[in-house]
């Protein structure tokens, strides 16, 4: 199951369970052969990642960011926990294909003032971060 995951990580996409459904971003660069895969793992994953999300608060090292970061439940009210900056499900939601620009503002952001981010958005001509 992990290998799966990895190999979808490794080609930047994300995958979570909504409502027993899993939902793969971005979709764009799901491939056939990837999608089958994921048709025929459907409820073995759809258990795996519900289960993870019972293990949390998780301290991960991003390689995308270069840092550690901790994942926590939406329930989480710190911002940081042991000096790493906090990141809730609804916040990654949120962060979903967003630039690696994008996320190191971010990042750097929530390292240096704290917060949650509520809304991110990229155009061309400009980059808002709004934390609370």
């Amino acid at each position: 199951m992990t290998g799966l995951l990895i190999r979808l990580a490794d080609r930047g996409l994300s995958v979570t369970v909504d409502g027993g459904n899993l939902t793969v971003r971005p979709k764009t660069e799901l491939t056939d052969d990837l999608r089958a895969e994921l048709r025929t793992h459907k409820a073995a994953l759809v258990g795996y990642l519900t289960a993870q999300t019972d293990r949390l608060p998780l301290t991960l090292f991003s390689r995308r960011l270069g840092d550690t970061l901790i994942l926590a439940p939406d329930s989480e009210t710190r911002t940081t926990i042991d000096g790493h900056p906090v990141y809730t499900l609804s916040e990654t939601q949120r962060l979903r294909g967003a630039s690696t620009e994008m996320l190191m503002a971010v990042h750097e952001g929530k390292k240096s003032l704290g917060g949650r981010v509520v809304k991110v958005s990229e155009t061309s001509n400009r980059e808002e971060l709004q934390q609370c």
